[in-house]
């Protein structure tokens, strides 16, 4: 046996034992072909250059061997990055139906596959092959997997314990010491030194040993981070502090904190190229067997006050968070070789003087954008006319006529054109060589600014533009041109317009709202492997940039503009333009696909509380904008919300339905800030709308946009009735007696009127004329032709 031989048979023997937790239990297969090789043994690793190329070929001698497992030890380079990406499948070798339809013929075959596992350091990544093996689980004919792990409980003759909960894969997260989760003020200034007394209005979450970073104000760099070496008592003060070494002088009010994240379970996708999934984490529950069944279980047991000074989210069981990144790839073209349409450009320079490219960020499918303004075209101006498929305001409607005309839609079973119009004034110089560039509106309100950022995320440069690609050019006879844009909707058909962000920048008949644009030469970007970077290498330098790949180059779709001085050139500044009007991710969806009626009420979304004590709310819907000034800050002049709550299809058979006790108010209209709140109602085809409305000054019911039928329905116990904004308080007055004789008679009202500016109707039972002599607040006389007679009375109504 040579030496190498006897190297191979220890260290296959170790590997067993070590790997016996995964199964794995045998250093040779069935054919006594070796599993495990260690890279190594095998070449030059000494270098990342020396370590690829002994992988390369190592790799390629096990797969002709039918497959095996590779292991990076200590040997190796530190600086050689693992990557797996030797797995391909023979051509037309595989062919999967996407339905599996009945008759249809493929070939399901396992591929010689390569696992590699680096152990170096002791710590154990594993990267499995691209396709892997053909998988068992899920309910797909066509599903391969890198990492399989299965289970099968078929216990012959016996049962499991009682009440046990017997998991494939058990994860114990034990949160006992290291995490700091601490938001401090300091009470008081404190000097660069030694052992320096820092005083927070609490001490709680601190221990020693803890490590916070220091701020002289929130929203500064971090100054430092300090350790705390002491946590002791004032007696005098009555309250505990720190003791820490500080290099830095701090005011009173400065910050100090941390926060530390311990998920028990980390997953991160990094999805580049095209592709659609089935969910990042996939559940196929196949429900045969009676018995209780939660496909997602949360249970969240509490004992503790949850909130302190950081925290200002509480204890959530299901979280469901939507960011929209505007980070993008952003660098400094080197280089352009059209002859295999590669880019180059300059790794660790943005053009804006940061450390970094952003590679993280690259992607297929959106287009790289010459930020050279040299080239850019932005003289005249442009409006847009709105789409008839625009999301609408769901009463303000947008107007779309411009010059008598409407842009409308046209859709299909395949296509669906948007409608709408972009129309460029007799300055622009535009032409068929735009065909293939980029449009972006540049008027502020048309981009996402920084500053527009008042609350949540943001993830971007100072500005970003919307870019949409150019796929049509019209000259028009009185010297106006259109464009018609790109869109991802549906099979990438084209549209008039854009949506945009401030409805009010719409043109229509009488609204003429003229807009600043840019058209920019770029390119789509198809390749990425040789650029885009793992998060660990994010901030990276050029010369830090691993050495097994140049990380410094995309290949880009030809266009128009080659060989031209629109081209890319080295100097010129670049960017991957973000989507510009992308499917706005849902938290939530709920899908029903039931068949039977169920025996017990059922529905989508079920609260309960069991607890002893009232909830604030069951569903609240939270937003920024709380009055009308508010909402014209936002930049759509929108409200948070279009609707609340919206039924768009199908029936109900009561929209909101109260069928438990309702102490106060089935529905609470709360008029903050003096906000009417009307409950509206939209005529069909007219637009029309009739609204009703509490006055939130006065409290007075209006109707308006209609008339008030009761449907022979009675008027009952009113008080009065009023033309004006002044109440009356008098309605009527029936079978007053007037004395025998009487030529007068003075009525004096139960309630005052506010004055004496009313209208009255007096009905005597005797013949007689009758004339109002005089009315008050407090009441009016009355005068007849014609003496009473015995047992007179007179009748009145009385309208303000």
């Amino acid at each position: 046996m040579s030496n190498m031989q006897r190297r191979n048979s220890v260290r296959g023997i170790m590997l067993s034992l070590v790997l016996s937790c995964l199964g794995i239990c045998a250093q040779e297969d069935q054919q006594g072909r070796q599993i495990f090789h260690v890279l190594s043994d095998y070449g030059k690793v000494s270098t990342a250059a020396e370590a690829k190329e002994t992988l390369d070929a190592l790799v390629a001698k096990i797969k002709g061997q039918g497959g095996g497992t590779v292991v990076i030890d200590n040997k190796v380079s530190p600086d050689f990055i693992t990557r797996n990406s030797y797995q391909d499948n023979p051509e037309n070798e595989l062919y999967i139906h996407p339905h599996g339809l009945d008759g249809y013929k493929g070939s399901y075959k396992n591929f010689p596959n390569v696992t590699i596992m680096d152990t170096r350091n002791g710590y154990w990544n594993f990267h499995v092959p691209q396709y892997g093996g053909r998988s068992q689980a899920g309910g797909m004919g066509n599903a391969y997997g890198g990492l399989g792990i299965n289970r099968t409980l078929k216990m012959p003759g016996k049962s499991m314990d009682p009440m046990g909960a017997f998991s494939l894969i058990d994860i114990q997260n034990n949160i006992v010491k290291g995490s700091v989760n601490f938001l401090g003020m300091t009470l008081e200034d404190a000097l660069p030194g030694t052992d320096v007394k820092l005083y927070f209005h609490t001490t709680v979450g601190l221990w020693e040993g803890a490590k916070l970073v220091s701020r002289k104000y929130w929203g500064d760099k971090g100054r430092e981070i300090i350790t705390v070496k002491k946590i002791l008592w004032d007696a005098d003060r009555k309250c505990n502090y720190v003791l820490v070494d500080l290099e830095n002088e701090y005011p009173a009010k400065s910050f100090f904190h941390h926060k530390t994240y311990m998920p028990g379970f980390n997953m991160t996708i990094n999805s580049n190229a095209d592709s659609q999934t089935a969910g990042q984490i996939a559940v196929w529950n196949n429900k045969n067997a009676t018995g209780d069944d939660f496909l997602f279980s949360g249970v969240m047991a509490y004992s503790s006050d949850i909130s302190n000074a950081p925290g200002d989210e509480g204890a959530v069981v299901y979280d469901a968070q939507v960011v929209h990144s505007l980070n993008r790839f952003r660098s400094v073209v080197k280089k352009l070789d059209r002859s295999d349409n590669t880019l180059y450009f300059e790794p660790g320079n943005d053009g804006y003087g940061r450390e970094r490219t952003g590679c993280y960020e690259l992607a297929m499918s959106r287009p790289l954008i010459n930020l050279n303004e040299k080239k850019w075209i932005t003289a005249g101006t442009v409006v847009v006319v709105a789409s008839d498929r625009v999301m609408q305001d769901p009463i303000n409607k947008i107007n779309d006529v411009y010059k008598g005309k409407r842009y409308p839609s046209s859709s299909g079973y395949e296509i669906f054109e948007r409608g709408g119009l972009i129309e460029g004034d007799e300055e622009t110089p535009w032409d068929e060589s735009i065909v293939g560039r980029y449009f972006a509106l540049d008027d502020p309100s048309e981009c996402v600014l920084r500053s527009d950022f008042f609350n949540g995320f943001h993830w971007g440069p100072e500005k970003t533009r919307r870019w949409y690609q150019i796929v049509k050019f019209t000259q028009n006879p009185d010297n106006t041109k259109a464009i018609r844009l790109r869109r991802v909707h549906r099979g990438w058909p084209s549209a008039g317009g854009p949506v945009l962000l401030n409805p009010d920048n719409y043109t229509w008949d009488g609204h003429l709202r003229p807009l600043k644009y840019v058209i920019a030469p770029g390119a789509e970007v198809y390749d990425i492997a040789n650029a885009w970077q793992d998060a660990r290498n994010y901030y990276l330098k050029e010369s830090h940039i691993p050495n097994d790949s140049p990380y410094d180059n995309v290949k880009i779709m030809p266009n128009g503009d080659v060989g031209t001085s629109f081209d890319f050139e080295p100097g010129d500044k670049i960017e991957q333009a973000v989507g510009p009007e992308p499917w706005i991710p849902r938290p939530i969806r709920i899908r029903m696909y039931n068949h039977f009626p169920s025996d017990i009420s059922s529905g989508a979304i079920e609260v309960y509380n069991h607890s002893t004590i009232a909830n604030t709310y069951g569903i609240n819907f939270i937003g920024n904008r709380n009055s009308e000034e508010d909402m014209l800050k936002r930049k759509d002049n929108r409200p948070d919300y279009l609707n609340g709550v919206l039924f768009s299809h199908g029936s109900v058979g009561a929209g909101i339905r109260f069928a438990g006790h309702v102490r106060d108010a089935a529905l609470l209209m709360d008029q903050r800030l003096n906000n009417p709140q009307p409950i509206v109602w939209k005529h069909d085809l007219s637009r029309r709308l009739t609204s009703l409305v509490a006055n939130p000054l006065n409290g007075d019911l209006e109707i308006k946009g209609g008339n008030l039928n009761i449907e022979h329905a009675g008027l009952i116990k009113t008080c009065g009735i009023s033309a004006t904004e002044k109440k009356s308080s008098n309605l009527r007055g029936i079978g007053i007696a007037v004395p025998k004789d009487s030529t007068r008679v003075e009525v004096t009202f139960t309630t005052p009127e506010p004055d004496g500016d009313y209208s009255l109707n007096v009905q005597t039972n005797w013949f007689t004329m009758d004339r109002v002599t005089t009315k008050t607040a407090n009441g009016f006389i009355v005068e007849f032709s014609a003496p009473a007679p015995g047992q007179s009375t007179i009748d009145w109504q009385l309208i303000r």
